[in-house]
């Protein structure tokens, strides 16, 4: 069972980084970073894409990792939980997240089984995003899921 306590809204950040099954193979240095004035969240790394929201300065984001693809980050904006990409220039880099020294997961056996089962409990008194690939799952106060991946 994984249990999540907290109690501030780096909740979204931390869960991103201890369920993170995304197309990013190793474990880059992910960061918490702001806006530093009025920023566009766009769909990809280029500034005729799609986009998605206007984010005002001071906006609290996820960097998946510091080194920018064509100038943009990858993020998560911490308010909205909307993903895209934001220009390097208008996100200030606010500290690293720790990384486990094993890695995001640490095996602990071998299964011949296709299908991954997580029991996660939300034991906050906040609503829980929880990210996995491109699915997102909400977690009411007090409760819990089963999450099967294959």
């Amino acid at each position: 069972m994984v249990h999540f306590k907290t109690k501030n809204l780096t909740m979204k950040l931390i869960l991103s980084i201890f369920l993170f099954f995304s197309s990013h193979l190793g474990f880059a240095q992910k960061y918490l970073a702001t806006t530093t004035q009025k920023a566009s969240l766009r769909e990809m790394p280029d500034k005729s894409s799609e986009l998605l929201d206007q984010l005002k300065p001071n906006s609290q984001l996820f960097v998946y990792d510091k080194t920018p693809t064509s100038d943009y980050y990858n993020v998560i904006d911490i308010a909205s939980d909307q993903e895209g990409w934001i220009h390097k220039s208008v996100v200030k880099l606010i500290r690293p997240l720790s990384k486990n020294d094993r890695g995001v997961f640490a095996p602990t056996e071998q299964t011949e089984d296709s299908e991954c089962r997580i029991d996660v409990k939300n034991s906050n008194s906040l609503t829980v995003t929880v990210k996995i690939n491109d699915e997102y799952i909400y977690l009411a106060p007090d409760e819990n899921q089963t999450i099967t991946l294959k």
